[in-house]
């Protein structure tokens, strides 16, 4: 079907066809020849008729089963279509596209391992063949094998250096995979090549910003706006290159364009928030983030700067709040759970802090997920919330539990404890102890004597550099 007719030529060949099926019905060749004939005309629906006939009459012609799965895939039906195509491959195991275009609508259906046996046969007969490469990069990316993806790209580029989209593609990638030199060094490959593509110089853009290069991203950024002045995620990372380099007011205007184009979603007012903060204009930052919280009230981003700014301003209660939010929607966000028993504790609220360390089970988890799960912290902070109620008993135990599991946390910790008021109590429990006892209640002692008393509704002292530390974990 390569080889393109006039609307007159196929004409003829319809007319020329349907005479020799009215003369010989069964005629194989005909029935395939008017099908290929209607295709060219867009009419599936009919064509298909012909090609079962043409398979029917010849259950060998292997163009017409190739050529019957491309109609059904026209219609949108990929079940026959497989089923078609499934037939070539039957006849003949060599059959290169078949194999691509049964790889590509198992992809289309996320059956990856499908896609893939089949894109690889279809490569190992044709390596040669961009099309295969391409998609089987395609795979590779939903499949999270970036590299693999990469090396897929790779090649089309040895085969073609002038092959502007592979191009674009292994600086996305790279960048993906945090070979920013990569990214960069293949966006100016398509600079070079005279394509000034909107997404290579966002990638570009992107890859300076990580590399700290933030003249270099601006630029990039900017020229990727010119090229595509619509495109809401180039806006808001060029408002990220301005504010990181101490621009605020290009940055806003960016930012608001960029609310203009899509102004439910939440990530602009979130920008907002984070560039006052930045400056301790805590209050505004707090009004940007309920806004995000407005156009998505599960935004995680918004929810954890608004609680982590609540604490610090020692609005605690408004901060535990904030905290349940989030595990309410993240039930296996432990870097919420901590907070929140943290903050239980300052508001000397020790019984729900004690439930609150208490973890659930997964079974599901597997070892990389368990490993992560903070059980010595939970330990330790149960232990201060029953020392705190009186429970020693409890609370001892509970220090054994997480010096058993890992003895750093008492200075890992160490920011919780000066909710621990009778510290008198624990050196003289500290003297009566013997053994691992002995050892966690001076790993406790240790960490108390750096520590300052705290009461409900107070707040220690921002550490230098609290904030751009926070900002950071949630750029992550």
């Amino acid at each position: 079907m390569g080889q393109k007719f006039s609307a007159e030529q196929i004409e003829q060949v319809i007319e020329a066809c349907r005479k020799v099926l009215a003369a010989d019905p069964k005629n194989g060749t005909a029935h395939h020849d008017l099908a290929v004939a209607l295709m060219q005309r867009q009419q599936f629906d009919e064509a298909v008729v012909h090609l079962r006939q043409a398979v029917q009459n010849e259950p060998k012609r292997i163009l017409s089963h190739y050529l019957l799965g491309v109609a059904f895939a026209e219609q949108g039906r990929l079940d026959d279509a497989i089923s078609a195509w499934k037939k070539v491959v039957e006849l003949d195991k060599r059959h290169a596209t078949a194999h691509y275009f049964l790889g590509k609508v198992y992809a289309m259906r996320g059956l990856l391992d499908a896609a893939l046996h089949h894109l690889r046969k279809a490569k190992a007969i044709e390596p040669a063949n961009s099309n295969f490469m391409y998609t089987l990069a395609e795979v590779f990316v939903l499949q999270g094998e970036l590299a693999k993806a990469q090396n897929e790209w790779h090649k089309v580029v040895e085969s073609n250096p002038h092959e502007v989209k592979a191009l674009v593609n292994l600086c996305a990638v790279s960048l993906d995979l945090g070979e920013y030199e990569k990214a960069l060094k293949h966006g100016q490959q398509i600079l070079a090549l005279g394509r000034d593509d909107a997404r290579a110089r966002f990638n570009m853009g992107l890859a300076s910003l990580r590399l700290g290069q933030l003249e270099q991203a601006s630029l990039h950024l900017r020229r990727a706006h010119e090229l595509a002045p619509t495109d809401f995620d180039i806006l808001v990372s060029l408002g990220e290159a301005y504010d990181r380099a101490d621009n605020p007011e290009q940055a806003f205007v960016a930012w608001r364009q960029a609310s203009e184009i899509n102004p439910a979603n939440p990530h602009t007012y979130f920008n907002f928030g984070q560039s006052l903060a930045r400056r301790e204009r805590f209050d505004e930052a707090l009004i940007e983030w309920n806004t995000a919280l407005t156009q998505d009230a599960a935004y995680l981003p918004a929810l954890l700067a608004k609680a982590n700014v609540l604490a610090l301003l020692g609005r605690l209660a408004a901060a535990g709040e904030t905290w349940h939010e989030i595990l309410q929607l993240d039930p296996s966000n432990h870097y919420a759970r901590l907070n929140f028993v943290g903050i239980l504790l300052r508001l000397e609220r020790f019984t729900e802090a004690v439930e609150l360390c208490r973890l659930p089970a997964d079974p599901d988890a597997n070892a990389g997920e368990s490993r992560e799960r903070p059980l010595a912290d939970l330990a330790l902070l149960s232990g201060v919330a029953q020392f705190s109620l009186g429970n020693e008993k409890q609370a001892e135990a509970m220090f054994l539990e997480a010096l058993r599991k890992d003895r750093h946390v008492f200075s890992r910790q160490a920011g919780q404890l000066g909710v621990v008021r009778d510290k008198d109590r624990v050196e003289t429990l500290c003297a009566q102890a013997e053994g691992p006892t002995k050892e966690a209640y001076e790993l406790l002692l240790v960490a108390l004597n750096d520590q300052v008393q705290v009461v409900a509704g107070s707040h220690p002292e921002r550490e230098s550099g609290f904030w751009a530390r926070l900002l950071n974990k949630l750029r992550q």
